[in-house]
């Protein structure tokens, strides 16, 4: 209950919030679209300092130089050997050096699965019974063989590596037809570089381990046996909405009235194409939220109303499989949704005459 109390209160603070962000956001790209200045030969030029700019289809690459991104592990040396010339041929067909490197292991383990099953008893009681069952396969998160019930039979080895990211150090320049532009992205446009990649591509096979030989690609897997795959991401054109600094370095911009604006996409958009982007992003991103605080709220309810359904339970009657409890559970369940979605309704609508009262009457 106490729990479900403070969700309470959390929900249409969420709310609240969310349609807040969501306005400020819709008001800064509205000013952006106002403000922004396309550059139609996508080069530096010094008289557009300070002002948001828009470039496209120009290519972010890391500023050349003898320093290669690649997995710092240290790993293996049979291991290392095997991604160095799959990142070789990585790059050569990317065209440039890599932004981005993921390593993503998983490991051959002993699983536990456990089978609850719970019985309510005549006075409002419960009972509860667990099975456990064992079995062998890979999995992405270790298993900690010490939890199992039984951790004698069944034991995993601690793991030697695990998920890592990279992501280059250098500056990341702007290109067009592999000419130097003379602008470059500042480490946020990087990592919304990054993101909108969604992880990259995957560079060669995956690369089975075994800690206890040494061997690679073993054949049948055992039991501690590390399975490594890297995901990279190359050379990205892209397309963005910033602003310009002294030197062509593209960073967030800030409106007359104090609201920051920045975006970035893969591929080539104009302007117009970008800012409606934003638009349905900001739409979806106040959905999303929208949706979570609902469900926050409901299930703060849930818990709130859930000593009525162990009142209830007092009447069950185990041989008619007569179970009040589960019943009132679910009408409060339901009754609980309403409230929940109401509620919300009246806290959203709360918060649009509060930010927007013109709008909202």
């Amino acid at each position: 209950v106490f729990v479900g109390i403070i969700l309470c209160l959390a929900a249409p603070t969420l709310l609240f919030w969310n349609e807040g962000r969501a306005i400020d956001t819709t008001r800064a790209i509205q000013e952006a679209s106002n403000a922004v200045i396309p550059i139609s030969q996508s080069v530096y030029d010094s008289k557009n300092d300070g002002s948001l700019i828009s470039v496209s289809g120009l290519t972010a690459a890391p500023i050349s130089s003898t320093e290669i991104l690649g997995d710092a592990g240290p790993l293996p040396s049979n291991v290392n050997d095997i991604l160095n010339g799959e990142l070789s041929t990585f790059r050569k067909n990317a065209g440039g050096s890599l932004l981005h490197l993921s390593r993503d292991v998983s490991y051959y383990e002993w699983k536990e699965k456990r089978d609850t099953r719970k019985q309510k008893t005549a006075g409002g009681g419960e009972t509860t019974e667990t099975t456990y069952s064992y079995g062998k396969g890979w999995v992405s998160t270790h298993q900690d063989s010490s939890s199992f019930d039984d951790r004698y039979s069944y034991y995993n080895p601690p793991t030697q590596y695990s998920d890592e990211a990279f992501t280059t150090r250098k500056p990341v320049e702007l290109t067009h037809s592999r000419k130097d532009t003379g602008f470059s992205l500042n480490s946020i446009l990087v990592s919304k570089v990054i993101s909108r990649a969604h992880g990259g591509t995957s560079v060669g096979p995956s690369v089975i381990w075994r800690p206890s030989t040494g061997e690679i690609n073993p054949g049948i897997p055992m039991v501690g046996d590390h399975q490594f795959s890297w995901k990279a991401i190359g050379p990205e054109v892209v397309s963005a909405i910033a602003m310009q600094l002294s030197g062509g370095q593209l960073s967030s911009w800030m409106s007359p009235r104090g609201r920051y604006f920045l975006y970035i996409t893969i591929g080539t958009f104009n302007a117009k194409e970008m800012i409606v982007f934003a638009e349905n992003e900001n739409e979806q991103t106040t959905w999303l939220i929208r949706a979570i605080g609902i469900i926050i709220w409901w299930f703060a309810l849930t818990l709130i109303a859930e000593p009525i359904s162990v009142i209830a339970d007092l009447g069950t009657i185990p041989c008619l499989s007569f179970e009040p409890g589960t019943l009132i559970e679910y009408l409060t369940g339901c009754i609980a949704f309403f409230v929940a979605f109401t509620l919300s309704t009246i806290t959203i609508a709360f918060a649009w005459l509060f930010f927007r009262p013109m709008f909202s009457i």
